[in-house]
């Protein structure tokens, strides 16, 4: 028997209890719980766009660098089960960059220069980490964000540099403008029933403890119902508490959920009543512990209607009468047990009837009254037929003459025949009554309504495929949209412009129709897909609207009206480069890594390298390295060296470059961007200073753009251009001190690099 199958783990249910005093516990897996996550981003993702990350910078303690960050776009958070244990409840969320650019800056000479020029994409980016509890309502689960305890942004090594830049991130988690913020992940919705109703969860994770790399994980709901009580956790390394979830190959369970006998029958017979009586005020009174033993009716009205019965010989009449069911020597009630509820109630009723003995025709008439103990005990049994998990038995213990005994009205000298018909049809016609208004609201699927009421992460249901009652109610299943979820197989796709991507749908379904839109915000082409094979083809890269496109791909049962969806990132470039662009003195060292999309192997080359200055590239010796650009030694009469590597592939012909700037002098000219210069857009004013003293340079671009430099010093940029920046060069001949050069690394577009102008500017 494999360990944690389905067979090992109701056989350890067996006969006794593993709920740990706890009214319910669920059990969803990992992969699941993170699916749900995604599911809600994604359908945010349709309702309003991308939010990126509001710009901004923050400052590496210790040093002359501040790190600023634009267009950061953020995917679904993802918990992360490594550490799972029932033993504490802190939760650790990763936060995974989709896209993004880094400047980093360096503050020197009256103002900051750049540094460098990053892209991130998914292959680079570093995450954002975070810890945090979750949020959890008497009804709710929640994931907060804004509820983080620790945020690091993983970008460099210290542990300094990643809190520093965990801030930076923590603002923007704690907004109340970001709509990614909060996740409601459970919700137990109140469906009627106070006696099911959840009163608290308490949450934790569990692990199988399989070897790594192959354990499963699990989010642990641990509820607490109205009139319950509180369990007691137990312990990670307790061998008597084992991993829920099944692992039986041929039946991909990912939920499990245990709801203990005595909930089970407070919950059926309980409500029964409490519904039989029309919901009226109970008094509910508990033991030491605060479980509920016993209920009592405050309030409330049982109706007996008029009957006609025959009994042996005898034949009666009886005229409608009520009762109220606070009245009496004992109020009715209900008392719980583990493995029962038993109702009880004691009280006098006047009832009018008439009856005679056969063949007799003539009838005897009275209006008596009688007291009445009415006792009926509720069990709940596995269910023999196999129809059900388990059924309901409710029968009355006593016999018929220890219920009713008259009191009033009933003639001294009746013959005890007629004694003993009286009190039984009294007791059968109130008996009668009572089941006949139970059988009316008494039901063993209230766990059934409840489950079907829940939701996990907004839309996903527990779906049980195996119910059980091998002592508690043991249902296991599948967590999804529908039983059968259908759902696109490929998620988190990464595609170049142009590029092809085949979507598949599990379950297989035929008639299945696929689309793709643009997600709103966007003037980018989306692209196209097949509506009935699923294959989807990648806009071009002159029809995107930057350097990277979101669109969504969505497939639709049209029989059941199902539909799944999946985010696609398309990224202008097949492949990409890091960093873009890298500032460093002679004889330095500087990481450079690419990636592509859907090519073969590529070529890395220094473009016009020039003999005596260019410096050399090697493959990288850091662990995870790629390559390495070693600038060149110190190169008499030159300021600097601005060096073009080169990354392409023979198959497609396309390129990408980085470039670098390598300082032999330290700038003698000052180049800064001016602010409100009053030119149109697309355009700023740049000036050059020496010593604060503005000085008319000559103007150029090494590279050669993109875009144009006009003698004054204003910058046009290129409106079709999707480069990320410009280097720009001012050279200055002195009288009497001869040549000085300085640069400027302008971010582009222009229009969307104000913040990062100002910042240069100062």
């Amino acid at each position: 028997m494999a360990s944690h199958s389905l067979q090992s783990l109701l056989a350890w249910m067996k006969d006794t209890s593993r709920l740990w005093g706890w009214d319910a516990i669920v059990a969803l897996a990992a992969p699941q719980v993170n699916r749900g996550l995604q599911d809600v981003y994604t359908r945010r993702l349709l309702e309003s766009g991308d939010q990126p990350v509001p710009a901004g910078a923050f400052t590496i303690p210790d040093t002359d660098l501040t790190v600023y960050l634009q267009d950061v776009v953020l995917a679904a958070p993802v918990f992360s089960f490594e550490q799972a244990s029932l033993d504490h409840t802190d939760m650790s969320m990763t936060l995974p960059l989709l896209i993004g650019r880094e400047v980093l800056l360096k503050a020197g000479g009256g103002g900051s220069a750049i540094q460098r020029i990053a892209i991130y994409e998914p292959e680079n980016a570093p995450p954002v980490q975070v810890e945090l509890k979750l949020h959890t309502g008497p009804r709710t689960v929640e994931l907060d964000l804004a509820q983080s305890v620790e945020v690091k942004f993983m970008f460099g090594p210290s542990l300094v540099q990643q809190l520093e830049g965990g801030k930076f991130f923590g603002q923007w988690l704690q907004s109340p403008e970001n709509r990614q913020r909060t996740f409601a992940l459970v919700s137990f919705p109140d469906q009627g029933n106070p006696l099911m109703s959840t009163r608290r969860i308490d949450v934790r994770t569990q692990s199988d403890k399989a070897p790594a790399g192959a354990a499963r994980q699990a989010l642990m709901l641990f509820i607490t119902m109205e009139h319950g009580v509180t369990g007691a956790v137990p312990a990670d390394a307790d061998p008597q508490f084992l991993y829920l979830i099944p692992n039986d190959a041929d039946q991909a369970f990912s939920s499990a959920a245990m709801f203990s006998l005595h909930l089970q029958h407070r919950a059926a017979f309980g409500q029964a009543v409490l519904q039989m009586l029309g919901n009226p005020p109970f008094d509910y009174s508990g033991d030491a512990s605060g479980l509920l033993k016993k209920m009592t009716a405050g309030g409330g009205t049982v109706q007996v209607p008029a009957l006609n019965y025959q009994s042996g010989n005898y034949v009666f009449e009886s005229q409608a009468f009520s009762i109220e069911a606070a009245s009496g020597a004992e109020p009715l009630s209900v008392e719980f047990e583990p493995a029962q509820a038993t109702q009880r109630w004691r009280f006098s009723c006047t009832v009018t009837f008439k009856y005679r003995c056969l063949p007799d025709t003539e009838w005897i008439a009275h209006t008596a009254s009688f007291d009445v103990l009415l006792e009926h005990e509720f069990h709940l049994g596995p269910d023999e037929s196999g129809a059900s998990a388990m059924e309901g038995h409710l029968f009355a213990p006593y016999a018929l003459s220890d219920e009713v005994r008259p009191m009033s009205g009933l003639p001294g000298n009746l013959p005890p025949d007629d004694l003993a018909e009286i009190t039984g049809f009294v007791g059968y016609a109130l008996k009668r009554a009572l089941l006949e208004k139970l059988s009316e609201t008494l039901t063993v699927t209230q766990t059934d309504i409840f489950l079907g009421g829940c939701s996990f992460a907004d839309s996903h249901r527990l779906h049980p495929s195996v119910t059980a009652l091998p002592h508690d109610l043991a249902l296991f299943g599948k967590v999804g949209g529908s039983p059968s979820p259908l759902s696109i197989v490929e998620q988190q796709i990464f595609l170049a412009a142009g590029a092809q991507q085949q979507f598949t749908a599990a379950p297989p379904v035929a008639g299945l129709r696929w689309s793709v839109e643009s997600l709103p915000g966007s003037v980018g082409n989306p692209g196209t897909i097949d509506e009935q094979t699923g294959l989807y083809r990648a806009p071009p890269a002159h029809a995107m609207g930057g350097l990277f496109e979101r669109v969504m791909v969505a497939v639709t049962d049209p029989q059941t009206s199902d539909v799944s969806m999946a985010p696609v990132t398309v990224f202008a470039h097949r492949i990409m480069i890091t960093p873009l662009l890298h500032v460093c003195n002679y004889g330095e060292r500087v990481e450079l890594s690419a990636a592509g999309l859907g090519v073969g192997t590529l070529t890395w080359a220094i473009k016009n390298p020039v003999p005596g200055e260019s410096g050399e590239l090697v493959l990288s010796t850091e662990p995870g390295g790629d390559h390495t650009y070693i600038a060149h030694g110190k190169v008499q009469e030159k300021s600097f060296v601005f060096e073009e590597i080169e990354v392409g592939t023979g198959e497609t012909g396309q390129s990408v470059s980085a470039f670098i700037v390598v300082q032999h002098l330290s700038q003698s000219l000052s180049v800064k961007p001016l602010e409100d210069a009053g030119l149109p857009a697309g355009q700023v004013q740049l000036q050059a200073t020496v010593r604060e003293t503005v000085v008319a340079a000559q103007w150029s671009l090494p590279f050669g753009g993109p875009g144009s430099l006009g003698a004054d010093g204003i910058y046009t940029a290129q409106p079709s251009a999707k480069d990320l920046f410009v280097i720009i060069l001012a050279t200055y001949e002195s009288e009497l001190i001869g040549k000085l050069e300085g640069y400027l690394v302008l971010p582009l577009p222009l229009a969307d690099s104000s913040g990062l102008i100002k910042i240069l500017a100062r």
